[in-house]
């Protein structure tokens, strides 16, 4: 992996690390106001979608987050499963 700035107000990484960055308890993820998932459709991919999960379990109820995917289906039951886990 490559670190360019870390402490840079935006932050680009895959959700694998992001994952890595929840478990640890790094103390960079206790700053993050929004998280942006590109591709939000690998959550139903066989071999990265527990990573996706994982992520989105971990993530502080107080994160903003934007899903993006043009392929996701069951939109609606994805939105009620994500105010679910964080109380929104």
């Amino acid at each position: 992996d490559v670190t360019l700035n870390p402490s840079a107000s935006c932050l680009i990484m895959t959700t694998e690390i992001l994952r890595s960055m929840l478990y640890r308890g790094s103390e960079i993820t206790r700053e993050v106001a929004w998280v942006i998932f590109d591709e939000i459709h690998y959550l139903r991919d066989k071999e990265r979608g527990v990573i996706w999960e994982e992520t989105i379990i971990l993530l502080p109820d107080n994160v903003h987050y934007v899903f993006l995917s043009a392929t996701i289906p069951n939109a609606k039951q994805f939105a009620e499963w994500i105010s679910f886990l964080h109380n929104q």
